[in-house]
Protein backbone atom coordinates (compact mmCIF):
# COMPACT_ATOMS: atom_id res chain seq x y z
CA UNK A 1 0.00 0.00 0.00
CA UNK A 2 0.82 3.83 -0.33
CA UNK A 3 1.05 6.55 1.35
CA UNK A 4 -2.48 7.71 0.36
CA UNK A 5 -3.81 3.95 1.51
CA UNK A 6 -1.85 3.72 4.76
CA UNK A 7 -2.54 7.17 5.94
CA UNK A 8 -6.59 6.06 5.34
CA UNK A 9 -6.38 3.32 7.30
CA UNK A 10 -4.70 4.16 10.85
CA UNK A 11 -7.12 7.50 10.55
CA UNK A 12 -10.08 5.01 10.16
CA UNK A 13 -8.67 2.24 12.70
CA UNK A 14 -8.48 5.66 15.13
CA UNK A 15 -12.30 6.54 13.94
CA UNK A 16 -10.80 9.89 14.01
CA UNK A 17 -12.25 12.45 10.83
CA UNK A 18 -9.90 14.26 8.48
CA UNK A 19 -10.92 16.91 10.17
CA UNK A 20 -9.88 15.80 13.57
CA UNK A 21 -6.61 14.70 11.97
CA UNK A 22 -6.27 18.22 10.56
CA UNK A 23 -6.96 19.88 13.75
CA UNK A 24 -4.38 17.93 15.76
CA UNK A 25 -1.49 18.34 13.05
CA UNK A 26 -2.71 21.83 12.86
CA UNK A 27 -3.08 22.25 9.33
CA UNK A 28 -6.10 22.78 7.09
CA UNK A 29 -8.61 19.67 6.34
CA UNK A 30 -7.93 20.13 2.78
CA UNK A 31 -4.11 19.29 3.36
CA UNK A 32 -5.84 15.39 4.66
CA UNK A 33 -7.60 15.22 1.74
CA UNK A 34 -4.89 16.64 -0.76
CA UNK A 35 -3.19 13.61 0.83
CA UNK A 36 -5.87 10.72 0.99
CA UNK A 37 -7.76 11.46 -2.02
CA UNK A 38 -5.31 13.13 -4.45
CA UNK A 39 -2.12 11.19 -3.72
CA UNK A 40 0.11 14.60 -2.51
CA UNK A 41 2.86 13.91 -0.89
CA UNK A 42 3.28 15.35 3.21
CA UNK A 43 6.70 17.28 3.33
CA UNK A 44 9.04 15.48 5.34
CA UNK A 45 8.56 17.20 8.94
CA UNK A 46 4.50 16.14 8.47
CA UNK A 47 5.55 12.73 7.60
CA UNK A 48 7.43 12.23 11.08
CA UNK A 49 4.77 14.49 12.72
CA UNK A 50 2.36 11.66 11.31
CA UNK A 51 4.61 8.60 12.15
CA UNK A 52 4.89 10.17 15.82
CA UNK A 53 0.85 10.82 15.75
CA UNK A 54 0.25 7.43 14.19
CA UNK A 55 3.13 5.78 16.35
CA UNK A 56 4.41 3.90 13.38
CA UNK A 57 7.41 4.34 10.97
CA UNK A 58 8.06 7.08 8.02
CA UNK A 59 8.72 3.83 6.30
CA UNK A 60 5.39 2.14 6.90
CA UNK A 61 3.71 5.34 6.37
CA UNK A 62 5.07 5.89 2.83
CA UNK A 63 4.33 1.65 2.02
CA UNK A 64 8.01 0.41 2.68
CA UNK A 65 7.31 -1.10 5.12
CA UNK A 66 5.02 -3.80 5.41
CA UNK A 67 4.82 -5.14 8.91
CA UNK A 68 1.78 -5.45 10.32
CA UNK A 69 -0.09 -2.14 11.86
CA UNK A 70 0.62 -2.88 16.22
CA UNK A 71 -2.44 -2.52 18.81
CA UNK A 72 -0.78 0.81 19.91
CA UNK A 73 -1.90 2.95 17.06
CA UNK A 74 -5.31 1.80 17.48
CA UNK A 75 -5.45 4.18 20.62
CA UNK A 76 -7.23 7.20 21.47
CA UNK A 77 -6.83 10.79 19.78
CA UNK A 78 -3.61 12.24 20.67
CA UNK A 79 -4.25 15.97 21.63
CA UNK A 80 -1.62 18.78 20.19
CA UNK A 81 -0.11 19.47 22.98
CA UNK A 82 1.23 16.34 23.63
CA UNK A 83 2.34 16.49 20.26
CA UNK A 84 4.47 19.71 20.98
CA UNK A 85 5.88 17.57 24.07
CA UNK A 86 6.91 15.09 21.24
CA UNK A 87 8.80 17.78 19.60
CA UNK A 88 12.24 16.01 20.90
CA UNK A 89 11.35 13.15 18.85
CA UNK A 90 10.42 14.54 15.61
CA UNK A 91 13.67 16.72 16.21
CA UNK A 92 15.40 13.49 16.94
CA UNK A 93 13.87 11.75 13.78
CA UNK A 94 15.01 14.63 11.53
CA UNK A 95 18.37 14.62 12.66
CA UNK A 96 18.67 11.06 11.95
CA UNK A 97 17.29 10.76 8.51
CA UNK A 98 20.74 10.40 6.78
CA UNK A 99 21.77 7.30 9.28
CA UNK A 100 22.39 4.04 7.62
CA UNK A 101 20.07 1.26 8.53
CA UNK A 102 22.47 -0.34 11.34
CA UNK A 103 22.51 3.27 12.77
CA UNK A 104 18.81 3.17 12.57
CA UNK A 105 18.58 -0.23 14.41
CA UNK A 106 21.03 0.74 16.95
CA UNK A 107 19.36 4.15 17.95
CA UNK A 108 16.16 1.88 18.04
CA UNK A 109 17.40 -0.43 20.18
CA UNK A 110 18.71 2.63 22.60
CA UNK A 111 15.47 4.49 22.84
CA UNK A 112 13.57 0.89 23.72
CA UNK A 113 16.30 0.36 26.35
CA UNK A 114 15.52 3.44 27.49
CA UNK A 115 11.89 3.30 27.56
CA UNK A 116 11.57 -0.21 29.42
CA UNK A 117 14.48 0.83 31.71
CA UNK A 118 12.14 4.03 32.63
CA UNK A 119 8.78 1.72 33.16
CA UNK A 120 10.98 -0.74 35.28
CA UNK A 121 11.79 2.49 37.33
CA UNK A 122 7.77 3.30 37.90
CA UNK A 123 7.38 -0.30 38.78
CA UNK A 124 10.05 0.02 41.67
CA UNK A 125 8.48 3.10 42.85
Amino acid sequence: MGFAMNLRLLRTMRKITQQDLAKCLDVPTAIITNWEVLGRQPSYESLAQLAEYFGVTVDFLVGKDTKEISNDTKGTIEPRENMRRNSESITLFSVTKSATKKETEKINDLLRSLKNSNEENVVNL
